[in-house]
């Protein structure tokens, strides 16, 4: 490649990574759990889908907790989906600290500042990798 042509890409490349949507939204655009609890009016019953890490299943109240890549915590209520076939299936193989991708409703945020929603489904992120990931994931997400 000659020089221009090296300096012609450098510049496209570097106007373009100007231009991305990093600040609020994170590294890879995604919208944080933080801008939800900002702007919940905004997505107010909204079904979102979201890359967050396991935290904690807590058998006794039913709930699980996830959180997202700057530390916010979002919790469901699993007494539902705790007596459905397939969510216990994937509730025993949840493993702390492993990104899912995660779909719910949003519904606001708690009394104690903790954000809440209706879990739709998850599925671990390192399925989406495999091939035929999607099709086979073998995990919930409806």
């Amino acid at each position: 490649m000659t020089g221009v042509k090296r300096t012609v890409m450098t510049s496209v490349l570097c106007g373009l990574l100007g231009v991305l949507p990093l600040g609020a939204r994170g590294q890879d655009g995604e919208i944080l759990l933080r801008d939800l609890a900002a702007g919940q009016e905004k997505y107010q019953g909204q079904k979102i889908t979201m890359t967050l890490k396991f935290k904690h299943l807590d058998t006794l109240f039913g709930k699980i907790y996830f959180y997202d890549r700057k530390n916010f915590d979002i919790v469901f209520d699993m007494t539902l989906q705790a007596t459905m076939r397939e969510y216990r299936t994937e509730i025993l193989n949840l493993h702390e600290g492993l990104d899912y991708r995660v779909t719910f409703l949003f519904n606001g945020v708690g009394n104690i500042g903790l954000i809440t929603g209706e879990l739709i489904g998850f599925t671990p992120v390192i399925l989406s990798s495999l091939p035929d990931g999607d099709k086979k994931s073998g995990g919930i997400n409806k």
